[in-house]
């Protein structure tokens, strides 16, 4: 081999090193770049998406309170996606009202009728200063149970829907177990409070747990959630709070259990939200 051949042959070596050495420094800021870009969320992150932002205030007539959104499906052919939200039927139960439909001048007499005006729900995002808020009807409700189920429509994608808490996962719910309640407290945007599971109870045949994570007026229909291997899943619904005369005990507070839920949507024919709660919420992670 000539040494014009030899110094040939070092220059293409070179320049094929040269060649893959920026290739590979191309691919590796690529590559970083899209690391810069992926959002990693803070522990505070996850709470406020898996507790605060499922929570809603449910607002009828006569009363209000809290309720958690925990299915959605669509978008339909209109473009709309369909919600719902579980809360308590005493948030919900006093909304009917008298109309008057027709007046008979000569009698004296008017005609009434029993109208449901349904109810509002505002939707709140941890991130928002401005919410949303839509026209709700109540599908199912119960007073047994004092469980009910809210549908509404829109074309708004709500992202965070709250897991709900499997039977198996409720089988390991303990006295001293650490909780966190949310509800619209007061009827203001959704307030987090802490504390620990204390008691369980059997109220009319319906399993109930004592806890001292603080609740007020307006958190009933709202979230009792405990953390799972990183994960936070609702295992219950606060609905009451202890009395000592006209004052409130704020920490002695009562959730239905998750357990109830589950029966109380059997019952009904809605054990697709269950079912199908579970591959919404890993959707929604991927």
């Amino acid at each position: 081999m000539s040494t014009f051949e030899k110094i040939a042959n070092v220059v293409i070596v070179v320049i094929g090193l040269t060649i893959a050495g920026l290739a590979a420094y191309v691919y590796y800021s690529i590559d970083s770049a899209n690391d810069a870009n992926q959002v990693v969320l803070s522990a505070t992150d996850i709470k406020q998406m898996a507790m605060l932002d499922p929570i809603i205030h449910v607002v009828n007539e006569e009363s209000s309170g809290s309720g958690v959104l925990v299915f959605r499906d669509g978008p339909d052919e209109k473009g709309r996606y369909w919600y719902l939200a579980i809360t308590n039927a005493h948030v919900v139960d006093n909304r009917e009202i008298l109309k008057d439909i027709d007046v008979d001048g000569l009698r004296g007499t008017v005609e009434y009728v029993m109208e449901d005006p349904g109810c509002s729900v505002t939707v709140f995002r941890h991130e928002a200063t401005e919410w949303e808020i839509y026209d709700a009807t109540i599908l199912i409700e119960s007073e047994d149970y004092d469980l009910a189920v809210v549908s509404f429509f829109t074309e708004d994608l709500i992202e965070n829907i709250a897991r709900i808490a499997s039977a198996e996962q409720m089988m390991d719910v303990r006295i001293f177990d650490e909780v966190f309640a949310v509800g619209c407290q007061l009827g203001k945007k959704p307030l987090p409070t802490k504390g620990l599971v204390s008691a369980f109870y059997l109220q009319e045949d319906i399993l109930m747990f004592s806890h001292t994570a603080q609740i007020s007026p307006g958190s009933s229909g709202g979230g009792l959630f405990k953390e799972y291997e990183g994960e936070y899943y609702l295992i219950g619904m606060p609905s009451s709070v202890a009395c000592v005369g006209f004052q409130f005990v704020a920490h002695y507070a009562y959730s239905i259990s998750a357990t109830v839920i589950h029966e109380f949507l059997e019952e009904n024919s809605m054990t697709f939200i269950t079912k199908l709660n579970q591959d919404l919420v890993e959707t929604n992670e991927n």
